[in-house]
């Protein structure tokens, strides 16, 4: 009886269950909280969650990436007494905030406030909550840091000109009102309207951006003071606070002809250093050399680690140097002998990193001697060099320089290394380093700080962890098997974890147990989930990779759904994509979404040789054998199969499609269909507002040696860039295509236009939608329904379930009031 009771029971558990979840839906996707970083105040009691809004709230959506801004909540937790995270900014209809850098006794934080033009400086005291807006507007780099601390109470930043905002906000809008006010100049046609640039000799006829003003502020009387004007783009104080290293753009120049460009070069200028005494403003410029945007690093006596290069000079051949603000020396710390190690963390991106820093009085750097195997931690001088760590077994990796010597990860252990001897203090442990958020992307690449480093060691049962120097040891639980950690604190670890449904939980892990103190999108727990599969497939060489299933819950044996399979040409995926998880803000292209219309979904993977030039090589036929492990599981239907695309994905979509008939649909979302024409057409905001960069470098570098990897420009090898663009197989193609563009993507819109072009001349089953005022990512919350529907309506027909009256009609009615509009405006306008 009590078994018949318990069965019962269970049966009922499981009806609730299944009765409380719910489909994925659009606005499931539109209304996500996302996470977007931690920090912590130098003295580990203030933590600061950083997140976004729902989309829908951010107020506008022509910024581009200005939106992203304009969604900000920050919530801030005491961790002397965690609780509940809350924001501690006020709530305002379409304000966005965005968390800066902590003062260095952790008794203030300095924000920014985006809303419309609105770009704005404060500074909240935690304790309080109390906001003091300084009214200025403060320089974000996308590489740098443009705020800093001076002391407690002064800030040292990059002031913006008035009415100015970070170029990472201000683009797309700003292109707009250019477009605007120069039509409206050549319909006045009293004033020229027309923009400049220049190469070769006339690499220097282009306009600059305004300058922008180094600025002291006084953050309780809120006094400013200009100390310099100049294109700054990176701003580094020494500890004590009496100098600032300052990167300048110099003048424009471009690469040589012989050299492919790299994306981060896009400004076409030289970096050069400035240093500034904030005591009484003088200035000093040691070198006339170009200095490496990755590394400032000031000692604690106001010596400076930089790394230079002369103008015709590739970065590995460049040279560490050391400035010593004191008394204005120079001097060389590298040799033929000895070389710092110049790496490419991103080839895509093509940014070089000296890894260098302070170990005590000494300057040390990651460098090699000529043939040596690997690279090792050096104490280098202008008379010495030597080796630390030679004698570990493994290659050393990151470091961190405390008062008890040199830490070093070399393998899965830490070594320490002091006074020409190394000891391992931690097996099967991991040098953890607290997150510092006021350097841009420069900031995480060296960090040697040793009082923002932890070390972990994992035990049975549980797992210890201590500050780098200190003594005192913290004996925390074991980590859960999906936590993943964010920063160490004196009070615990901070950790996230993640169910299968997306719903993620912030938590403190302290020695007394675990405080859960955030979760974002509880909601997303009634989502009825899709089942998920592995499937290994072979590629043509005999490697295996594991792709992804996705099918609608409760399929039915013998039931096969129709299939869309989404391409992209990314590396193997062992473990389950986080696109699955209905938290991820895939608005282009969501797993859930498509399972919740009723399709099968497949995650397809691919190994690309990475030596090859030809990026379309293999990728067709690595698509199909993924096909084919999902169709031998009996639950997608092979007569029913679509491919679908973004970016780099939809110039696979298109390419595919002119090299099998197997698909039935295809969707394609803003991807190149001419490779030689993408790379040569600028993105719309750089054609109205040059100033801010010369696109030909970060568009050559994506197709030469970035992501298309062609190796050489459309002029050295024409057919290789035939043969690899759609646009020229388009006469193969016989799958109905749906092909989307934006007119402020960062590809040229005509992309999709000649594919679709090449089609419409064939008289073949194609669609094409432009978006007004988008950019690669959609922004409107508008738009991505449109966009959905637009995509649901195509597909139906062709592979889909029974079509969606209201998905189509909503299409439908989209399309008319467009029509509608313009057709309107025709009819108030003289013939």
């Amino acid at each position: 009886m009590r078994k018949l009771l318990s069965c019962a029971a269970l049966g009922l558990v499981l009806m609730a269950c299944c009765a409380a979840s719910r489909p994925y839906t659009i606005d499931d996707l539109l209304n996500l909280q996302e996470f977007n970083g931690v920090s912590i105040d130098p003295t580990e009691r203030w933590l600061v969650i950083d997140t976004l809004k729902p989309r829908p709230q951010a107020g506008r959506y022509d910024y581009l990436q200005g939106p992203k801004a304009a969604r900000g909540r920050p919530l801030l937790v005491d961790l002397a007494h965690p609780g509940s995270a809350e924001p501690f900014l006020p709530a305002t209809e379409g304000m966005g905030y965005t968390p800066g850098p902590f003062s260095p006794d952790g008794a203030r934080l300095a924000v920014y406030r985006h809303k419309d033009d609105l770009w704005e400086l404060g500074v909240v005291t935690l304790a309080t909550r109390q906001v003091r807006w300084m009214g200025v507007s403060p320089d974000i780099p996308l590489w740098g840091s443009g705020v800093q601390w001076r002391s407690n109470f002064e800030l040292v930043l990059l002031g913006l000109a008035p009415g100015d905002l970070p170029a990472e906000i201000r683009r797309g809008r700003q292109a707009k009102h250019r477009l605007e006010t120069g039509w409206a100049a050549t319909a006045a046609g009293m004033s020229p309207s027309y923009t400049r640039v220049g190469s070769g000799r006339y690499a220097g006829d282009r306009d600059l951006p305004p300058p922008k003003s180094l600025l002291r502020i006084n953050v309780l009387t809120g006094e400013a003071k200009s100390l310099a004007s100049g294109q700054f783009k990176d701003i580094e104080i020494s500890p004590g606070g009496r100098f600032a290293a300052a990167i300048e753009a110099g003048a424009p120049t471009q690469p040589d002809a012989n050299h492919p460009p790299r994306m981060i070069d896009f400004e076409g200028r030289r970096t050069r250093l400035a240093i500034f005494d904030l005591s009484d403003g003088t200035a000093t410029r040691p070198t006339p050399l170009e200095v490496l945007p990755s590394l400032l690093s000031w000692s604690t006596d106001n010596r400076l680690l930089i790394f230079t290069r002369a103008d015709d000079q590739e970065w590995p051949d460049g040279q560490l140097q050391e400035f010593d603000a004191r008394n204005g020396k120079l001097i060389s710390l590298t040799s033929p002998r000895i070389r710092a190690e110049v790496t490419m963390p991103s080839r895509e991106l093509g940014y070089s990193v000296v890894q260098a820093g302070w170990n005590g009085a000494n300057a040390i750097a990651l460098a090699r001697e000529p043939g040596a195997r690997r690279a090792d931690w050096y104490a280098l001088g202008p008379q010495h060099a030597i080796n630390l760590t030679r004698s570990l077994p493994a290659d050393p990796a990151a470091a961190a320089a405390a008062p008890d010597g040199l830490y070093v990860q070399s393998g899965d252990d830490v070594w320490r290394v002091r006074s020409g001897a190394t000891a391992r203090i931690g097996k099967s442990s991991r040098l953890m380093f607290t997150p510092r958020i006021d350097g841009g992307a420069r900031a995480p690449l060296v960090n040697l700080t040793a009082n923002a480093v932890w070390l972990q060691s994992s035990k049975s049962g549980s797992r210890s962890v201590r500050r780098l120097g200190d003594r005192k040891t913290l004996s925390l639980p074991p980590a859960a098997q999906e936590e993943r950690p964010l920063v160490m604190t004196r009070h615990g670890a901070v950790s996230s974890t993640t169910n299968p449904h997306g719903v993620r939980t912030f938590a403190v892990t302290s020695q007394q147990g675990r405080a859960k103190i955030l979760t974002l999108n509880p909601g997303l727990d009634g989502v009825q989930l899709p089942d998920r599969q592995p499937l290994k497939h072979k590629t043509g060489d005999g490697k295996t990779l594991t792709s992804w299933l996705y099918t609608p819950a409760g399929l039915k044996p013998g039931e096969r759904a129709p299939l869309v399979v989404l391409t992209y040409p990314h590396v193997d995926q062992p473990e389950p994509p986080y696109a699955g998880l209905p938290s991820a803000a895939s608005l282009m292209l969501s797993t859930n979404l498509f399972v919740a219309s009723g399709y099968a979904v497949l995650d397809a993977s691919y190994q690309r040789d990475p030596n090859s030039h030809d990026p379309g090589e293999g990728f067709t036929q690595a698509l199909l054998d993924a096909a084919d492990a999902a169709i031998a599981t009996g639950k997608v239907d092979p007569d029913r199969m679509a491919l679908a695309g973004h970016s780099f994905g939809a110039y696979a979509t298109m390419l595919s499609v002119t090299r099998t008939t197997r698909f039935k649909a295809a969707v394609a979302a803003m991807g190149p269909s001419d490779l030689a024409s993408f790379m040569m057409t600028p993105p719309p905001h750089y054609r109205s507002v040059p100033e801010d960069g010369m696109p030909p470098a970060f568009m050559f570098s994506w197709g030469e040696t970035g992501q298309a990897n062609l190796g050489v420009p459309p002029w050295e090898a024409p057919e290789r860039y035939v043969r690899n663009s759609p646009v020229y197989q388009a006469g193969t193609v016989t799958t109905p295509i749906l092909i989307v563009g934006a007119d402020q993507e960062w590809g040229s819109v005509g992309q999709g236009e000649e594919m679709f072009s090449a089609l419409w001349r064939q008289n073949k089953d194609a669609k094409l939608l432009t978006f007004w005022g988008e950019t690669h990512v959609f922004e409107s919350p508008a738009n991505i329904r449109a966009y959905w529907a637009e995509m649901l309506a195509f597909l139906d027909p062709l592979i889909g379930p029974a079509s969606r009256a209201g998905a189509a009609s909503e299409a439908n009615l989209n399309s008319q009031v467009l029509t509608q509009a313009s057709t309107a405006s025709r009819s108030n306008t003289s013939p």
